[in-house]
């Protein structure tokens, strides 16, 4: 499934805001479910991180919130 990312760097999700990056705002990013309420992000071929239904946020591989721009090709 792909979404797209928003003018303010963010996407719709189940009723609720989840920031994504403001360098994605206008670009697709693509969703894969790998568990219940887990969801893996990439831009293209590129994994960018990870988001958790239960938080609402998006995680890169190592627990931290995405805080910055991870949409650079």
């Amino acid at each position: 499934m792909s979404v797209n990312v928003s003018a303010n760097g963010g996407i719709r999700w189940r009723s609720d805001w989840v920031d994504v990056s403001i360098v994605c705002a206008g670009e697709y990013v693509g969703l894969e479910e790998i568990d219940d309420g887990v969801w893996n992000v990439y831009f293209g071929l590129f994994k960018i991180g990870r988001l958790l239904e239960r938080h609402m946020r998006i995680e890169d591989a190592y627990g931290r919130k995405n805080d910055t721009g991870s949409c650079r090709s």
